[in-house]
């Protein structure tokens, strides 16, 4: 029987461990068709979804490590990006520019109110006064064309008519100014409040673009690999910075063998998966042999089986 090992250290994120030495005790081709044989091999998923980097930047301290399990909108860390930050950081600023400016406005609308509804009263009572003096100027202007009224007192009327005349349009005069204040402050207030909707959306806007600097997970899983560390820089549309490991049902045990092996090993061939840590002997396919690397896969019935783990694997060759 020949035992061979394969690449254990080979993971499907790209480890870069060196693979151990093959020791084959009996030539490949010496081997009888239906022979089995026994290789070291490294278990993977076969079911693997990355996460991308969605922003230039430095990327932040992880809170996870390859080997937890996470799920799916989970934060696996963020891309500091100053540009963001900085967007953020004046929009706020901006949309707080913009809230005291219509309290403001509101507070001045409020004295604008009271004072305007006070010298409103002022120029009613002027009104009523002006009305009084008019007629007392009016019966002395008569009696005095008939004689029956000292001209003392004619002038006397009309001069107080004069005044209240003068009274009533001086305080008319500043109701309308305050009215015409009120419109003004009711029309800036119009413009603050659509001032301080654009300010809002443009504020959650920079939110958004900030929280879009966030490496979420996209799905339940395990991570088995961050290929960069906190403080390094990245680029936009680098994919797989965080890989994970989906629906560990569905495994694979991955090994190298020599080409004259390799020759005589095919999809379909029958294997066994011996993994020590769990005492598990499990039943598994060849499901591909490509640059003399074999994949065998395999359901797995725990999810103590984790990528990483090494597995006897023993497959019956051609």
């Amino acid at each position: 029987m020949l035992v061979a090992s394969g690449a254990g250290g080979y993971l499907y994120w790209k480890s870069k461990q060196a693979a151990p030495e093959k020791k084959a005790e009996i030539p490949a081709a010496a081997l009888a068709p239906g022979a089995v044989v026994k290789f070291q091999a490294a278990l993977a998923a076969r079911n693997i979804v990355g996460v991308d980097v969605p922003v230039d930047g430095v990327l932040e301290e992880f809170p996870v490590k390859p080997g937890d399990e996470v799920f799916e909108g989970q934060i696996l860390g963020a891309v500091a990006n100053d540009v963001l930050l900085e967007h953020e950081k004046e929009a706020g600023l901006q949309l707080e520019r913009m809230k005291m400016r219509l309290q403001t406005l509101e507070s001045q609308m409020l004295a604008a109110r009271l004072e305007e509804s006070s010298r409103a009263a002022d120029a009613s009572r002027a009104a009523s006064e002006r009305q009084k003096a008019e007629k007392a100027q009016q019966r002395q202007q008569m009696l005095h064309r008939e004689g029956a009224t000292p001209r003392k007192a004619f002038e006397a009327a009309q001069a107080a008519f004069d005044a209240a005349r003068a009274e009533e349009e001086a305080v008319g005069g500043l109701a309308k100014s305050l009215r015409d204040r009120v419109d003004q402050i009711n029309k800036d207030i119009d413009v603050s409040k659509r001032q301080v909707a654009e300010a809002e959306s443009a504020y959650e806007e920079a939110k958004a673009g900030l929280a879009a600097a966030q490496l979420l997970s996209p799905s339940d899983g395990v991570i088995i690999s961050i290929q960069k560390q906190a403080g390094e820089e990245v680029k936009a549309g680098m994919e797989g910075l965080i890989q994970i490991a989906v629906d560990l049902t569905m495994m694979e045990a991955v090994f190298d063998v020599e080409p004259a092996l390799a020759g005589r090993m095919a999809a379909g061939l029958p294997a066994q998966i011996n993994i020590a840590e769990t005492a598990d002997t499990l039943a598994g396919q060849v499901r591909l042999v490509e640059n003399n690397r074999v994949y065998v896969e395999f359901a797995s019935p725990t999810p103590l089986i984790r990528p990483g783990m090494t597995a006897s694997v023993s497959v019956q060759i051609k």
